[in-house]
């Protein structure tokens, strides 16, 4: 790839030596910039560049918000944007090709106000948080903190150097500045930009990154891919964002290819290659919630799914009849276990894994009935399919006819030749979701499934894309594979919203880049079931927070043949129930009514659990999406003054209250940091002081919970699916402040919303439920008591 050729000595560097200030307005300023050609070096103390051949280029610095730099630059004249579909258009909610909504681009506040200086060796562009200073020979570029920007981890001002010459003493290509060199192999353009990174700084985001939550010493290709697994540098979702401990994040704002060095080639920068002849990025300072609000707000924000999403999923490989299903149910419901989804993997199809859109008619003979069964037990319909189409179905053919495949450069329909299918021997065409025809007739075909009953459309598969492939609106396949999914997955929201209204709108998808977030759900695809793995799923769905993703799930016992290790099954289900969107899916036995006990007393009180803090999520999920924050969040996101959360990636809070501590080895013991605060043991209500470690140990029947100081958990009756009965009585749990304090949630329950305030102030506890009309239970220590 292109993108490595840094490491292959084969790049003809052009980098930015200097630069002239063109022009200043109020917003920032336009650079001319000279480039020279400069080959690899064959060793050490290489010569010079070639100056007698200036490469002229123009580069573009400007405030676009307070806290908030974009930087763009290309050779030749003109400045240009370096991607498309992922930037928000504030007044629609639509993807925007660079452009500005009402505000701004996006939903991003613009600056509230912008001071340009420049002189002949120095350019300036502050605001009223940020100052970004440019000196232009030799060129570089430092933006920090202003004014009251004092918003990074420890109260540092934050801070940045980016691009500038390489600081090798033996100039041997290791840091890699602002320009756009050139493969010598083939002439391809690659851009490269370096940004510091100070001592000990953790760096998060580039997506669903497994390796571990602090990437630091990582080389990251962000190119999505069927990573078949979670245990490898191959990534679903992959997103050109991220953020440090240093009190800043970048947007790379692209949808090529990715390479990003973090401290892997040089130890102080994160370094990045595109695989493109344009560089487009954006600067965000602040603090980590700082930051993802002002990346979500440019990128777009998920918006809340519906509330019976966040039941439990029920799934595997594959329920084949509408017998089945419904047994499934059955069984289900007679053990007292709570279900919302039942999902129906491969084989609803007459063929398993041949998608046409088509119940099997021996199989599903009444695809409606089949609903109306559903929907009398309150259970929703999820139905699996792909892009990836086969010949000789009617949906293929309907597709062939309005040309609404991918195309090859010869004007054939593209053979992406994934399939799945015995003995098939045919083509397997691809969804073309930039073809207005295409997206027509499937928005068709996903409405008819719809209005039969079903409630949520799988999104699955479509990364494989090659960049040679051809696209109804002309995006070069380079630029649409990482896209695909993006285009795909709105696809189907919007069908879904045409169908069932907005306020059902929903997927359950595998892949993902930069503005998928706005149609979640997303989970985090196929995973071994393996003790091994658990902790790098968990990194992967917590590095995706990081990267602007809200909601994430992840499939509960592995994908792969059901765990015989009941200990195994159980510690995924005590740790997944609490994500936003807990499913269980993958070979075998996967119905918990259905497991060896105790597995299966323990998986039921865990789901019931689970649907009891339904008020709890559902509160914290609408908090979340509104904020640009993750469900699932890890400690560094809340408690980033704190050293010691920055590379524990084992542990999470669910919501903002709920410390979450999974056990991921055998035998019930692990360590637990408990960050600044008290906090209250869920289990036994003993009382901890943090920072510090706790020593913990629990049976099969328990995990690691702790409620922060202050935490107020409303937690409803127990039902066997979301909406079964309103939410009488309610219980609030209360884990008190130790001194003052103030505590509010807004909690979306039976139709309304309810506000809920704890209050401690003067050795006075007090907790009133606004708007509430039924009974109010408190469970909390004595002293705390319920204001009517």
């Amino acid at each position: 790839m292109a993108t490595r050729a840094l490491e292959h000595g084969t790049l003809e560097r052009h980098l930015v030596a200097s630069a002239e200030v063109l022009e200043a307005d109020a917003t920032g300023v336009l650079l001319r910039t000279v480039a020279h050609r400069d080959p690899w070096p064959r060793g050490p103390f290489p010569p010079p560049p070639e100056e007698g051949s200036p490469l002229d280029g123009r580069l573009r610095i400007e405030a676009v918000g307070d806290r908030v730099l974009r930087v763009r630059y290309a050779p030749g004249h003109e400045v240009r944007d370096g991607g498309s579909g992922m930037i928000m258009d504030d007044g629609e909610g639509t993807a925007v090709a660079g452009g500005a909504g009402p505000g701004g681009l996006g939903a991003l506040p613009p600056a509230s106000s912008v001071e340009v200086a420049a002189t002949a060796d120095r350019v300036v562009v502050r605001t009223a948080a940020m100052a970004a200073a440019a000196t232009l020979d030799p060129y570089r570029l430092e933006v920090r903190g202003a004014g009251n920007g004092r918003t990074a981890p420890g109260g540092r001002v934050p801070r940045v150097r980016i691009g500038g010459p390489d600081p090798s003493y033996f100039a041997v290509g290791d840091s890699l500045g602002t320009g756009v060199s050139h493969d010598q192999r083939d002439g391809r353009p690659v851009a490269t930009e370096t940004f510091g990174v100070g001592p000990g700084e953790a760096v998060y985001g580039f997506g669903e990154t497994f390796l571990g939550l602090d990437k630091a010493g990582q080389t990251i290709d962000l190119w999505v891919s069927d990573a078949m697994g979670v245990h490898t540098p191959r990534l679903y979702k992959a997103v050109p964002f991220w953020l440090t401990t240093g009190g800043y994040g970048v947007f790379v704002h692209t949808s090529n290819r990715v390479t990003a060095w973090v401290g892997s080639r040089a130890a102080h920068q994160v370094q990045v290659a595109v695989d493109d002849g344009v560089l487009d990025y954006f600067v965000f300072l602040g603090s980590p919630a700082e930051i993802l609000a002002g990346y979500t707000a440019l990128t777009g924000r998920s918006p809340v799914p519906p509330d019976w999403s966040f039941g439990w999923w029920q799934s595997r490989c594959s329920y084949a009849s509408a017998d089945e299903v419904l047994e499934v149910v059955r069984e289900m419901r007679e053990a007292g276990i709570p279900m919302d989804v039942i999902h129906l993997d491969t084989n609803w199809f007459a063929v398993d894994w041949r998608c046409d859109l088509e119940f099997a008619p021996d199989r599903f003979p009444d695809p409606e009935g089949l609903c109306r069964a559903l929907a009398a037990e309150g259970v929703h319909l999820s139905l699996w399919q792909t892009p990836y189409l086969m010949e000789g179905t009617r949906l293929h053919d309907r597709l062939a006819r309005a040309g609404g495949f991918v195309h090859t450069r010869d004007g054939a329909f593209l053979d992406i030749g994934v399939h799945f299918v015995s003995g098939y021997q045919g083509p397997v065409h691809v969804v073309d979701w930039t073809n207005p025809e295409a997206v027509r007739v499937m928005d068709e075909e996903y409405g008819r499934l719809l209005e039969t009953g079903a409630s949520v459309i799988k999104v699955d598969f479509g990364e494989e894309l090659p960049d040679a492939a051809v696209y109804a609106d002309g995006t070069p396949g380079e630029r649409m594979h990482n896209l695909y999914p993006l285009r795909y997955q709105q696809a189907v929201h919007a069908a879904t919203g045409r169908a069932l209204g907005d306020a059902q709108r929903i997927a359950w998808s595998r892949s993902g880049w930069a503005g998928a977030q706005r149609f979640p759900v997303h989970w985090g695809g196929d995973v071994p079931p393996a003790w091994e793995m658990m902790a790098p799923q968990l990194h992967g769905g917590l590095s995706l927070g990081l990267s602007g993703f809200t909601f994430w799930s992840a499939d509960i016992g592995g994908t792969g043949e059901l765990p015989h290790d009941q200990e195994l099954l159980v510690r995924w289900l005590q740790w997944a129930v609490l994500l936003s969107h807990p499913r269980v899916h993958g070979m075998g036995v996967r119905e918990a009514c259905r497991w060896p006990e105790p597995a299966r007393r323990v998986a039921r009180d865990w789901i019931r659990l689970r649907y009891r803090l339904l008020p709890y999520v559902l509160a914290e999920a609408r908090c979340a999406a509104e904020r640009g924050l993750p469900f699932a969040r890890p400690l560094v996101l809340e408690f980033p003054g704190d050293p010691t959360t920055w590379r524990i990636g084992d542990q999470f809070l669910c919501g903002r209250s709920l410390l979450v501590a999974p056990l991921l080895e055998p035998g019930g013991r692990r360590r637990v940091y408990l960050p600044a605060g008290t906090w209250t043991d869920w289990w036994t209500r003993d009382r901890h002081r943090g920072p510090g470690w706790v020593d913990a140990e629990h049976d099969l029947d328990t995990m690691p919970l702790y409620l922060r100081e202050g935490a107020v958990i409303p937690m409803g009756p127990a039902v066997q699916w979301v909406g079964e009965r309103p939410t009488d009585p309610l219980t609030l749990v209360v884990a008190p402040f130790e001194a003052t304090g103030r505590t509010e949630l807004r909690v979306p329950m039976d139709g309304r919303n309810v506000t809920i305030r704890y209050e401690a102030e003067a050795g006075r506890h007090t907790v009133a439920a606004a708007g509430r009309l039924g009974e109010v239970v408190l469970d909390a220590p004595a002293g705390v008591e319920v204001r009517r």
